[in-house]
């Protein structure tokens, strides 16, 4: 099934944060660890986006160093590097064509998506969790831009999708517009991460023993119980502030804002214990139990219940024309990669090397044949 336009800009922001680097703040090493077409890929550069992929995909740096995790690590090294270099080829093609994404161009896209996702708050707390702020994402932002325009400069009109080709698409894949059952549900949520809540004390008392930041684990998790099952007691009694309860205190703060709603999702969306609770409530109930999932402690109203359908083509029409038409531009923009990469020139120092050396252009891999290191 095809994304919501919701999940579309979240899944598009996200795909910005791995595929594109970043400038550098200046205060890192300027040393080169790679070129493209004597363009140079900074030490500073690498090890901010590389931080920043391991943050998006909620991954301990520090974790990621022991020896076990060693071929997960070099993977993402290995994609921060082949992105630095997709950017530096998008930069350098564009500026033969002369290509130019001015700041508005840049304002009127993020003041959309903004305004799509539920305004600048709910946009701040998705980029502060792929450790990004405003500015920076719009400087990534800029690059994707510049990408699409290189596209259409490359493709023209090929890329363009017309009612029939996305008519043919949607008969031939019926099954994926078929929506399953799906419940509308509002929740609060107690965040006890048990490994977050230790993270914590740790950050609070440097010096504590194990046993005592164990104990002080207990306690804290102990009083989040306590505290979701006083906000069920409460929404039991008057189910007609929940919203209020849930702006107050969930710790789920996108949903908060929104009084707790999660719109609606299938069982699939949620983690099982969720599912489990939401699918099992009648619509305009209160489950009456704390869900306990690794998020913490959540209190769940079931909203409305809607039964398994197949979407119409004109339901979707012009999503699907959207979809089809990127998945043309990222088609596109794979071919060209890869013809431009037999084509450039390549050079990566050796310990920022983390793929065979065939993949980086003529001269490595003439060099990997020669038996040169």
């Amino acid at each position: 099934m095809l994304m919501t336009p919701k999940r579309s800009i979240l899944a598009g922001m996200l795909a910005i944060t791995l595929f594109f680097g970043c400038s550098g703040s200046g205060l890192m090493s300027k040393e080169k660890v790679a070129t493209v077409n004597d363009a140079a890929i900074t030490r500073a550069e690498f090890d901010e986006t590389y931080t920043r992929t391991m943050k998006m995909m909620r991954l301990d740096e520090k974790t990621m160093k022991d020896p076990k995790y060693q071929a997960m690590a070099d993977m993402f090294k290995k994609m921060t590097m082949d992105a630095l270099i997709l950017q530096s080829l998008v930069e350098q093609e564009a500026e033969k064509r002369k290509l130019v994404v001015t700041d508005a161009d840049v304002d009127k896209t993020y003041n959309t998506q903004v305004r799509d996702l539920g305004g600048e708050k709910v946009v701040n707390e998705q980029l502060s969790k792929m450790g990004l702020s405003a500015k920076d994402y719009k400087e990534q932002l800029k690059l994707q831009l510049l990408r699409d325009k290189l596209v259409s400069a490359i493709a023209g009109d090929k890329v363009k999708v017309s009612e029939a080709e996305a008519r043919k698409f949607y008969n031939t894949h019926t099954n994926q517009f078929n929506e399953p059952e799906q419940v509308k549900a509002r929740h609060i949520l107690i965040a006890a991460d048990r490994k977050q809540v230790e993270q914590d004390i740790k950050k609070i008392k440097p010096t504590a023993s194990q046993a005592e930041i164990d104990k002080q684990v207990e306690a804290t998790l102990a009083d989040k119980k306590k505290k979701a099952e006083q906000i069920l007691a409460e929404v039991k009694l008057k189910p007609a502030d929940f919203p209020r309860l849930a702006e107050k205190n969930s710790d789920d703060t996108a949903s908060a804002k929104q009084g707790g709603d999660l719109g609606y999702f299938s069982k699939e969306t949620m983690v099982q214990p969720f599912s489990e609770a939401a699918f099992s409530t009648k619509p305009g109930q209160i489950h009456d139990k704390l869900v306990v999932s690794p998020f913490g402690y959540h209190i769940v109203e079931v909203l409305d219940r809607k039964a398994p359908r197949s979407r119409s083509f004109d339901e979707v029409k012009t999503q699907l024309i959207t979809f089809l038409e990127n998945s043309k531009r990222s088609q596109t923009m794979e071919e060209w990669l890869q013809k431009e990469k037999q084509t450039a020139k390549i050079d990566i120092k050796p310990e920022y090397d983390f793929g065979k050396a065939e993949a980086h252009g003529p001269s490595q891999a003439a060099d990997a044949k020669a038996g040169k290191k």
